[in-house]
Order: C-alpha cells, then structure tokens, then sequence
C-alpha cells in the first residue's frame, strides 16, 4: 500500500456465536446450554480453538440454577491476535427466545488489540436483545504468534529460469 501512496483503511472484524439451551427428557428435566461459532448467517464456523462454560473446558454444561449467570471464557484461533474474551450471560435471556437460542456478535478492534463490542440477537428474527458485559482476558495463544521474524529484500532465485531449461531432459 505504501507504494500506491495509499492507506490501509481502518477495519473491525465480526465474529458470531450462538448460544442454545434445549431441555433434555429425563427424570431430572435439565436444561443443557451450549456454545459455538457461527458465520454471519448462521452456519457452523470454527471459530473457537476451545471454551469453557462455568470454569469446565467444554462445548456445553447442564443448568439446574437459572438465578445464576453462566461465564463463557471463550479462546479464539488468534489468526488476528484476538485476545480471549470472558462473557457473562444470563440463562434467562436464552430461554426468553422462542427458539432458545441467541445469537451474540462480537467486534474486534486489531488496531488496538482488544474486543469492543458484545451484543445478543435472537437468532430467528436477528431482533437486538441487549448489549452483553465482557472482558478481554490477555492475549492471543502463543501458536498464533509468529515464531520467526521474516527478513525483508529483494528474492534472490537460486537459480535462473535458463539454467533450469539447460538441466531438462529434451526428447
């Protein structure tokens, strides 16, 4: 871009999360909530290297409390050097949809590192539901970072596309 004399236009990156809750039939009728990445339209998208729901390195965990929130710490690929990022939802707000399942949108700022925004959308009608608290938790997993700086300059071909010619067997 430097050398077309023009600047990197600012950007946030959108990453989307569904969250559902659905009643397992059993004698216990417990409520199971579960997490996972999604695409602006609603498919499956592996977004997340793992998660943990209430402390527990999984992709679900089973409510018998709904006075209580529910902290998801969620742990991104890092490809933008996404911190991980700790949100605390209500299990109540799930169940309040029709579909019991919320979309949330997060937004990420790579210019300064950090996510800014956490929303909720019910999942059916993409109505706003209500802004989400958050915490950006560090930063991106170590496998992310670069683990060798690159040397900038000129490539200097081993060897010239003649030289190669001259070596090919000829019929």
């Amino acid at each position: 871009m430097k050398k077309l004399n023009m600047q990197i236009p600012k950007w946030n990156l959108n990453r989307w999360i569904r969250v559902s809750m659905s009643s397992e039939e059993s004698k216990t009728q417990e409520t199971k909530l579960s997490v996972k990445g999604i695409d602006s339209s609603g498919g499956s998208y592996d977004l997340l290297k793992s998660q943990k729901l209430d402390g527990k390195e999984c992709s679900s965990i089973k409510i018998r409390d709904f006075s209580k929130t529910v902290a998801i710490d969620l742990i991104f690929h890092g490809h933008y050097n996404e911190p991980n990022l700790s949100l605390i939802l209500d299990p109540n707000m799930v169940l309040a949809q029709k579909s019991g399942e919320i979309d949330i949108n997060l937004i990420y700022n790579p210019d300064c590192g950090k996510w800014e925004i956490a929303t909720a959308y019910d999942s059916v009608s993409k109505e706003f539901i209500e802004p989400l608290k958050f915490e950006n938790k560090g930063t991106a997993s170590a496998a992310s970072k670069p683990t060798t700086q690159l040397k900038t300059g000129t490539v200097k071909p081993k060897a010239t596309l003649k030289a190669v010619a001259k070596k090919m067997p000829t019929k």
